[in-house]
């Protein structure tokens, strides 16, 4: 819920806010009495001595010089220049924005520090404005005693779903009972894999369990996750994937294993790092779409706004047997992931949520693994295994995964730093060649892009030396 914290100088702001700008007396600030009849309004010290009255300056007005003369001296050369988040911490002080609950002031000093970037000479307006914008919105909902509403990127930060929840995510309202591990993730320093070579594998965020409620609903038949990450805690296996996947996985180890023989003359061991991919890759899976088809049991669906929806998924798959057929769950067990994916992201969508279809986002989160619900996109560290390449995939696993055809041998357990870490800061000399870094068209790649595109290259590896030790083991503060 979206309250300003309380400061003294902003009880007055709001108080001139409420009257409509007319002069009223401080309050009392820090034990100072307000003294009236000199003109100005304002409080007042008394030296217990002699009795004299000397002005208390509101501290308001003391942040403000204080900004404004660092400010100053930055500018003049004087001081080393503020960052431009730390500028705007500083007018979120001396405006007297308070912090919001639930909104990191950081995070909003930074977007204000943004808009301060922009600004040529100086020139603060913009992000006054937006601040006094802000500030405006929120008494509004104050004075009216109420909150003010949270906006979607408030309630739903990672975009579990493309459409607005009813409320935060977090406070989706459902029941996993955890799987029992055949083994434990060991947790391991940077220097425990030195002189071997990391190669990525992007997987989704799924966990481990029996998701037997959602939307408050007890499911009628209760749902198995088998993982993403974690699939390896519940087999003998290190990955599991579609054969595609596995064998370009594998054929990416031997190459770069191959390549770094040839220029060191050494044969390094592989290890496969688990990268983790958006909220919304999970619907790839079987179980995303099963729990969907349970969820759909509880829906208040219309025959006729399922015959909307039928018509549109039948322009995907024309063999699609009905939103609101019994046979519906294993129907979707039986599609391929790229039409298990069109599946979803058709029904999530603010058209269908309001003839009454279940919140897809919802079935996201609840079988997302705890862990991984805020580790940060394409990032690295959470998971890895020593690849055994001594032995071809494995075409039909014993625990065979639901959603998957195929799984790796491992050579020991599976491993983790146990912190996400960025692949740029992992996959340094892939990231640190300029030319990884430009399109097909040759133009330049934003970070995200290259991140992205690092995920699809045959040669995305790195050798684990000592320079990689050293920044790993710092950036995890070993």
């Amino acid at each position: 819920m979206a309250v300003i914290a309380p400061v003294s100088e902003q009880d007055y702001i709001d108080a001139m806010i409420a009257q409509q700008n007319r002069y009223v007396p401080f309050p009392d600030i820090e034990g100072r009495r307000p003294i009236e009849g000199l003109g100005l309004l304002l409080p007042m010290d008394v030296s217990e001595s002699d009795g004299d009255f000397e002005p208390a300056v509101p501290q308001i007005f003391k942040d403000m010089a204080n900004f404004m003369y660092s400010g100053g001296e930055s500018a003049m050369g004087d001081a080393p220049m503020m960052a431009p988040e730390d500028a705007a911490m500083g007018l979120l002080d001396f405006t007297g924005a308070g912090v919001v609950a639930g909104t990191p002031a950081r995070m909003a000093a930074k977007e204000a520090g943004d808009v301060m970037l922009g600004s040529a000479g100086g020139q603060y307006s913009k992000t006054i404005k937006a601040i006094d914008d802000a500030r405006a919105e929120d008494l509004k909902y104050r004075l009216a005693g109420k909150n003010k509403p949270l906006t979607k990127a408030e309630k739903d930060p990672r975009e579990f779903s493309k459409i607005s929840f009813d409320k935060p995510v977090e406070y989706t309202d459902f029941e996993v009972l955890p799987s029992e591990f055949a083994s434990q993730r060991k947790i391991i320093k940077p220097e425990d894999i030195q002189n071997s070579i990391l190669i990525s594998g992007a997987g989704d965020l799924s966990g481990t369990g029996t998701l037997t409620r959602l939307g408050g609903n007890v499911l009628e038949n209760p749902v198995d996750m088998m993982g993403g990450r974690n699939y390896g805690l519940l087999t003998p296996y290190g990955w599991g994937s579609g054969q595609s996947v596995t064998n370009t996985l594998r054929n990416r180890a031997l190459s770069a294993q191959e390549e770094v023989f040839k220029n060191t003359g050494e044969e390094l061991p592989v290890y496969l790092g688990y990268t983790t991919m958006n909220p919304r890759a999970i619907d790839f899976q079987e179980m995303q779409t099963s729990a969907v088809a349970e969820a759909i049991k509880f829906a208040p669906i219309t025959k006729s706004n399922a015959k909307i929806f039928d018509e549109q998924f039948k322009k995907k798959d024309k063999n699609f047997v009905g939103v609101l057929s019994p046979n519906l769950r294993e129907y979707l067990a039986g599609l391929s992931g790229e039409k298990k994916v069109q599946f979803n992201k058709l029904m999530d969508k603010d058209e269908f949520r309001k003839l009454g279809f279940p919140q897809i986002g919802e079935a996201r989160y609840a079988m997302t693994e705890p862990e991984l619900r805020n580790a940060p996109i394409f990032s690295s560290g959470m998971g890895l295994y020593k690849m055994d390449l001594s032995q071809p995939n494995i075409s039909e696993p014993v625990i065979a995964h639901p959603s998957f055809d195929t799984a790796m041998p491992r050579t020991g357990g599976l491993l983790g730093f146990g912190e996400p870490i960025s692949n740029k800061d992992i996959y340094r000399d892939w990231f640190g060649n300029p030319e990884n870094l430009l399109s097909e068209k040759g133009n330049p790649m934003t970070l995200s892009q290259a991140i992205y595109s690092f995920g699809k290259k045959p040669n995305a590896y790195q050798v684990v030396d000592q320079e990689l030790v050293d920044t790993l083991s710092g950036l995890l503060r070993y």
